[in-house]
C-alpha cells in the first residue's frame, strides 16, 4: 500500500456544486422519506413510523441541523476490499454501495473520483462505502445472504480542532465546522476481530445493532437477542479527527482518531488535532423472513456481532463544495437541493454499472445458499448475551418519551 500524505488546507465553497436533502435528516418530517427507497420501505414505512419518530426525533431534539444524508443503493456484493488487501481477494465478503469505478485494487488518490455514475443520491459523491455482508445459518448447516436493501451515511459536523484552551471540553463550540476530507483518504472503522464488548473502548462504542421489530425498536452492541421481524440496522461511526498529514497508514487507521471525549463528537486530540466531517453508516438487512435465533454471521465468521466494520475510500469530486455543506445548505430554505441533477424523487441519478467486472473465485450466495462462509474465515465461540444500549448511549422507547419528543420536534 502507498503511502500518501497531503498538506492541510480548509476548503471554500460555491453553492451550486452542492446538494443536501432539505433539512437535517433527523427531521421529523422527512425522518422516512430520507431513507434510501427500496422494497423494505415500502414495506414497512408505516409499521416503522414509530420506531422512527421515536429514535431519528430525539436525535434532532440535540443535533438539528447538524446533518445531511447520502441515500444509497447497493452496488455490487464481493470479496473486494481495495484498503486492506489491494490486488486480492479479500478475506471475507463485502456489501458495497457507492461510484461505479469500485474494484479490488483502486491505487492512487483519484481513482474513486474517476467513476462515471454512483448508486448515492449525491451526484458529488463518488465516494466508496462497504461493510462485511450479513449471513444466516439454515438449520441443515448451510448459509445464506440476508436481503440487503439500502444504505444511509450520515455527514455530521460534530468534531471540532484541537484547541488547548478548551481541553477536555465535551462539545465543540457553536459557529465551528468540521473540514472536508482530503483528497483520496481512506479509513476504517470498527475492528474485524472483536468478539467481546469493551463499554470504554470508542472503537467498540462506535459500533451498534438496531433490531427493528414490528412495534419497537432496541439498539444492541451486538447481535440482538431477540427476533427483529422487520430488519437489523447494522450502524458504524467512523473517526473523525486526522493528523493533518496522511490520507493513509500502513494499518488504515493511524491517521485518524475519535474526539478526546466521546466518539461521536467533540474536541479532537492534540495527537490529531483537525477535525473531518464526521460520517455514520446504516446498513438495512431485511430479516422479516427469520425467526430462529442465534444464527446469524458477519461474512468474517464472527456470530456475536462485535466486529461488524466499515470501510470508506473519498471520491468527493468537490470538496470546495462539501467543505462548507453544514454551514450553508443544513437546515436552509435557500439549499438548491437539486443542484446535482436529481430531481425530486430520482434520489439516485447516475445509477451504472461496475465500470469493472467482479471477480469471483467461489459461489458466495447471490443465488442460494452455500455450504460454507467465503474467503478465509475464522470462527469465535460465541458470547452468552449480548449487551443492550442503556443509559445515556441507549434508548428505550416508553409512551411518556415518545410524547416528549414529538412535541419537541413541532419546535425545530
Amino acid at each position: 500500500m502507498v503511502h500518501h500524505s497531503v498538506k492541510y488546507v480548509r476548503h471554500g465553497f460555491t453553492t451550486s456544486d452542492l446538494s443536501t436533502t432539505h433539512g437535517s435528516s433527523r427531521d421529523c418530517q422527512n425522518c422516512l422519506s430520507e431513507r434510501p427507497i427500496s422494497h423494505f420501505y415500502i414495506r414497512s414505512q408505516m409499521r416503522s413510523i414509530i420506531a422512527c419518530t421515536f429514535f431519528v426525533c430525539l436525535a434532532a431534539v440535540a443535533h438539528a441541523g447538524d446533518t445531511f444524508v447520502v441515500n444509497c443503493n447497493p452496488l455490487s456484493v464481493q470479496r473486494a476490499d481495495p484498503i486492506v488487501t489491494p490486488g486480492r481477494p479479500a478475506p471475507h465478503v463485502h456489501s458495497i454501495v457507492g461510484g461505479n469505478a469500485f474494484n479490488r485494487t483502486m491505487l492512487g488518490i483519484d481513482f474513486a473520483e474517476n467513476a462515471t455514475g454512483t448508486t448515492c443520491d449525491k451526484k458529488l459523491d463518488h465516494s466508496n462505502y462497504w461493510v462485511p455482508s450479513l449471513y444466516h445459518k439454515n438449520q441443515n448447516g448451510t448459509y445464506s445472504l440476508v436481503p440487503w436493501s439500502g444504505t444511509a451515511i450520515y455527514y455530521q459536523n460534530r468534531a471540532c480542532d484541537y484547541n488547548a484552551t478548551l481541553d477536555g471540553q465535551v462539545y465543540c463550540p457553536q459557529g465551528t465546522y468540521a473540514a472536508a476530507f482530503p483528497r483520496g483518504l481512506r479509513m476504517l472503522a470498527g475492528d474485524p476481530s472483536k468478539r467481546s464488548f469493551n463499554s470504554s473502548d470508542p472503537t467498540d462504542q462506535a459500533v451498534q445493532m438496531m433490531c427493528m421489530s414490528k412495534d419497537y425498536s432496541k439498539e444492541y452492541n451486538g447481535f440482538p437477542t431477540e427476533v427483529c421481524n422487520e430488519h437489523i440496522r447494522a450502524e458504524v461511526y467512523f473517526p473523525s479527527c486526522w493528523d493533518g498529514v496522511h490520507i493513509d497508514t500502513p494499518n488504515h487507521k493511524d491517521h485518524m482518531a475519535y474526539p478526546a471525549a466521546r466518539f461521536d463528537g467533540g474536541l479532537c486530540p492534540k495527537s490529531h488535532p483537525i477535525a473531518l466531517i464526521s460520517i455514520f453508516f446504516e446498513f438495512f438487512f431485511d430479516t422479516s423472513s427469520i425467526t430462529d435465533l442465534g444464527n446469524f454471521y458477519l461474512s468474517n465468521g464472527d456470530n456475536t456481532g462485535y466486529s461488524f466494520h466499515g470501510d470508506f475510500i473519498n471520491g468527493w469530486t468537490n470538496l470546495t463544495a462539501l467543505g462548507e455543506a453544514h454551514r450553508l445548505c443544513v437546515s436552509s430554505d435557500n439549499c438548491p437541493i437539486n443542484t446535482l441533477g436529481a430531481a425530486p424523487g430520482h434520489n439516485h441519478p447516475e445509477d451504472q454499472p461496475l465500470l469493472y467486472t467482479a471477480i469471483y473465485e467461489e459461489n458466495i450466495g447471490l443465488n442460494g445458499p452455500v455450504t460454507s462462509l467465503p474467503g478465509q474465515v475464522i470462527f469465535a465461540p460465541t458470547p452468552i448475551s449480548t449487551a443492550v444500549r442503556g443509559g445515556s448511549d441507549g434508548l428505550r422507547p416508553t409512551l411518556f418519551a415518545m410524547v416528549a419528543v414529538l412535541l419537541a420536534c413541532m419546535f425545530l
